[in-house]
């Protein structure tokens, strides 16, 4: 006499792999396999445990009477568990962390509204009206040394005036007489 070829389908969890010496002799099968899966075929004369629903292993066209089903509440008439979607397992995780990064941020911006009160937008102003007097103090100044320059030309080394309008005066030494000259280019 041969030994049957049995599927025993059965939920994780349900002792399938602890009971499977006793479920062979239960069955009179030669071998067990376990965890298997419709795809790997059947073995002759072997006990195949698997934890698929029964209507999944008849959607791999095992007929319904080939199956022998334990651990499933009302196995023939129940429907088919929800099986549960990649994106559901994630999504209280997700919450929880999206949650913690609002505390965080909300803690951050009242730790720092301290520096958001004292923060005032500048129009730069002063520093534009600081910039154009230093500007002018510079352009004055090399107005003077081109003076000064173009005085040492004309008067020597005699001691000279600025007398305004573009005009200086040379004070030559050893009772000469001074003298006025009026800058060409100069401004009045």
């Amino acid at each position: 006499m041969s030994a049957p070829t049995i599927i025993l389908s059965a939920p994780q969890g349900w002792g399938k792999t602890r009971q499977k010496a006793a479920l062979q002799v239960e069955f009179k099968c030669r071998h067990v396999i376990d965890d298997w899966h419709p795809s790997l075929g059947t073995c002759p004369g072997a006990l195949h445990l698997t934890s698929m629903h029964p209507g999944d292993l008849e959607d791999f066209g095992i007929a319904p009477e080939d199956i022998h089903r334990r651990g499933w509440p009302c196995a023939r008439d129940m429907h088919r568990p929800q099986r549960a979607q990649a994106g559901n397992i994630y999504t209280p995780l997700l919450s929880l962390l999206l949650s913690i990064f609002a505390a965080v941020l909300l803690g951050l911006l009242l730790a720092s509204s301290f520096h958001l009160d004292t923060f005032t937008i500048s129009d730069h102003s002063t520093e534009v009206a600081v910039a154009q007097d230093l500007e002018d103090a510079q352009r004055g100044e090399q107005q003077r040394q081109r003076l000064n320059v173009m005085a040492r030309a004309i008067c020597g080394n005699a001691e000279w005036e600025e007398l305004g309008s573009g005009a200086i005066q040379c004070n030559p030494r050893h009772g000469l007489k001074p003298y006025a000259v009026r800058l060409a280019g100069a401004q009045p």
